[in-house]
């Protein structure tokens, strides 16, 4: 068991276990001895798949109970293990994913300049998206407030991927009491994700707007969706130096 697949699996408490199956329509239905639960699938009546989740990491086996749990859900889920772990050390963050498509990425490698660029605009676009979750204008200058500082200092680059070449950015999830722009009571991190998802939603429907009416008011409507110069010199960095590489966001 190499360093980071044990680091991974001790952050993996027993409630985040649990909270993870329950988000995946697992039901506890029994326990064994008060040392573990036992979970089935919702609508199993045959207990086809169970997983026998320790509740006691103090116990001299839990780490071992633990693989078994996690091997019992990979094996459902029909993935690898390790993504299974990942998921889980994820779980209580937010994950927003960019994607960039062009034949010379797509063996999973990028050219050095381009990848450097391509992480800096990808942090530019959450710092833009976390700006606009606060405040709404066209441009943002100058310094930031304690709030945003403070948000931005958790954000953690995650390990990229191959398809074609992938991004991870992660911010956790922790419910405050920051004034937000909609304010709501969902946490800064999923607040911000919506923001840029219906940020570059917005930027989308303006497009299409512009190539037909070729009036620049289409654009200036997206303020109010979030949009601002930053986030658009972001995106454009996202496509590369060349400006030849296609993006695409999830989260």
């Amino acid at each position: 068991m190499n360093v980071e697949f044990r680091k991974a699996l001790e952050s993996i408490t027993p409630n985040l276990l649990k909270s993870y199956l329950e988000s995946q329509s697992w039901i506890k239905n029994g326990n064994i001895s008060n040392q573990a639960n036992i979970w089935h699938r919702d609508g199993d009546e045959s207990y086809t798949h169970e997983v026998i989740q320790p509740i006691d990491s103090k116990i001299r086996s839990y780490g071992q109970r633990l693989i078994e749990a996690i091997k019992s859900v990979a094996e459902f889920e029909n993935r690898d293990i390790s993504a299974v772990i990942d998921d889980m050390t994820n779980f209580s963050s937010d994950l927003v994913k960019v994607r960039v498509t062009h034949p010379d990425v797509e063996g999973g490698t990028i050219p050095l300049e381009d990848g450097v660029l391509l992480i800096e605009r990808s942090r530019d676009l959450l710092i833009a998206s976390t700006l606009s979750t606060f405040k709404r204008q066209k441009v943002f200058n100058g310094s930031r407030s304690q709030d945003v500082q403070d948000f931005l200092g958790k954000l953690k680059l995650g390990q990229t991927e191959i398809g074609s070449f992938v991004v991870n950015l992660i911010s956790p999830i922790e419910v405050g009491s920051e004034t937000q722009q909609d304010g709501c009571d969902t946490s800064l991190a999923r607040s911000v994700s919506m923001n840029l998802a219906r940020s570059l939603t917005a930027i989308s429907e303006a497009v299409d707007k512009y190539a037909n009416s070729k009036s620049i008011f289409d654009f200036e409507e997206t303020v109010n969706k979030g949009v601002s110069a930053n986030l658009c010199d972001a995106i454009i960095g996202l496509s590369g130096r060349a400006k030849s590489r296609r993006f695409f966001y999830k989260n």
